[in-house]
């Protein structure tokens, strides 16, 4: 009689595939919070760099016309602006006219960080 070999083929098994997909499980559920940390961390660098813009901002307005600007103001209209939507308007970061109305086409903003747009 002639003995067969036993062949087996080349897969994994079950147990082998699960041990695989805990570890990685394992491995993401460590870098994740690690990851959400960075994020924050780069909002909190812009945002810093918005108000460091602002204040320069200010500086430059007080250079130009000797005085900063008040606390608010009317334009036209009677419509309002407030000394940071100056300060916005200024740094090219808002519409001229200092109406922050839905209907105008907005520009990128000195005044709302990473962290606050939502």
């Amino acid at each position: 009689m002639r003995q067969r070999a036993v062949v087996r083929r080349g897969g994994f098994t079950l147990i082998e595939l699960l041990v695989v997909v805990a570890i990685m499980a394992l491995l993401i559920s460590i870098l994740l919070p690690s990851l959400a940390r960075a994020r924050q961390q780069a909002k909190a660098v812009v945002c810093l760099g918005q108000c460091r813009e602002l204040a320069h901002g200010m500086t430059l307005y007080h250079n130009e016309s000797g005085n900063y600007p008040t606390h608010q103001w009317y334009l036209p209209n009677n419509v309002r602006l407030r000394w940071f939507n100056a300060m916005a308007a200024y740094l090219g970061g808002a519409p001229p006219t200092g109406s922050f109305s839905a209907d105008l086409p907005r520009r990128g903003s000195v005044q709302s960080g990473p962290a606050t747009a939502s």
